[in-house]
C-alpha cells in the first residue's frame, strides 16, 4: 500500500471544502418558504447526503467511473450511513478520544448531540451516568406525553434526542469490537440491570446485574462466550 506524506495545507483546504459543501444544504432555505418542512428536508438530504457524495466520488476517485461496480459504490456510500468508530474501548489511541472530548467547546445532553454516546464508548462511566440522567428531563412543557422531548434544534417531539438516549443506554451495557464482546463497559456499579441485547454474528446477550455482581449471563450461541472480553471479570 502506498504511503501518503502528511500535507497540512492540503488537509485544511479539503476540510474547508467539506465544510462549505455541508453548509450548502442550508443555503436555499429562504427561497423555499412555501415548501413543507418534511419536503424540504427530504429534498436537501437526498441531494447533500446522497447525490453529492456520489458525484464527488465519481469525479475524484480514479477508475470509479470506468468500473462502477456495486462493491465500490457501497464503499463510497457507507461512511454516509454509519460512523466509523476508530477510537473506543479495546482500541488503540484511546487517549486521543479523551483529549478530543475534553477540548470540545460545544457540549450538552440534548437533541442530536452525541456526547453521551462518545462518553460510553470511551468508558467514562460517571460522566455518561450524569448525561443519561439529565437527558430524559428535557420534556417539552407544552406536550402531555413525558417522552415528547424538546424543543432542541427543530421540532417536538425530538426523535434524535430519544435515539441518542437509547443508543447511550445500550452502549453502557454492551459494546463490540469485531468479534469481541465488551460487557458492561460503562455501567455504574451501583445500578441494577436486566438486559437482553443483540450483538453481531446473530448473537443474543442476556443477563442480570445486581449489587455490583453479574448474577446470570446467557450468550446465544454459546460458542460466542469465548469472545467475551475480560471474561474473568464475570
Amino acid at each position: 500500500m502506498a504511503v501518503v506524506a502528511a500535507n497540512p495545507i492540503l488537509s485544511v483546504v479539503l476540510h474547508a471544502l467539506g465544510a462549505t459543501s455541508a453548509a450548502w444544504c442550508y443555503t436555499p432555505q429562504q427561497q423555499l418558504r412555501g415548501w413543507s418542512w418534511q419536503t424540504y428536508w427530504l429534498a436537501q438530504a437526498s441531494i447533500c447526503w446522497l447525490l453529492a457524495p456520489m458525484l464527488g466520488a465519481w469525479i475524484t476517485i480514479p477508475q470509479l467511473a470506468a468500473d462502477p461496480t456495486t462493491q465500490k459504490w457501497w464503499k463510497v456510500c457507507m461512511p454516509c450511513q454509519q460512523p466509523l468508530r476508530l477510537i473506543a474501548l479495546n482500541r488503540p489511541n484511546l487517549s486521543w478520544g479523551l483529549a478530543a472530548l475534553e477540548h470540545r467547546w460545544d457540549n450538552g445532553h440534548h437533541g442530536w448531540r452525541q456526547d453521551d454516546i462518545f462518553m460510553a464508548y470511551l468508558g467514562l462511566t460517571d460522566a455518561v451516568r450524569r448525561g443519561l440522567i439529565d437527558r430524559p428531563t428535557h420534556h417539552d412543557p407544552q406536550e402531555r406525553v413525558p417522552a415528547f422531548w424538546g424543543p432542541n434544534y427543530d421540532w417536538t417531539p425530538d426523535q434524535d434526542h430519544g435515539g441518542v438516549l437509547m443508543k447511550t443506554f445500550q452502549a453502557m451495557l454492551l459494546q463490540t469490537d469485531g468479534r469481541k464482546i465488551l460487557l458492561l463497559p460503562a455501567w455504574p456499579k451501583d445500578w441494577d440491570a436486566d438486559f437482553k441485547l443483540r450483538a453481531p454474528y446473530q448473537t443474543i446477550v442476556e443477563g442480570r446485574y445486581r449489587d455490583d455482581r453479574l448474577q446470570s449471563l446467557q450468550i446465544t450461541p454459546e460458542t460466542r462466550r469465548a469472545d467475551l472480553a475480560d471474561a474473568g471479570r464475570f
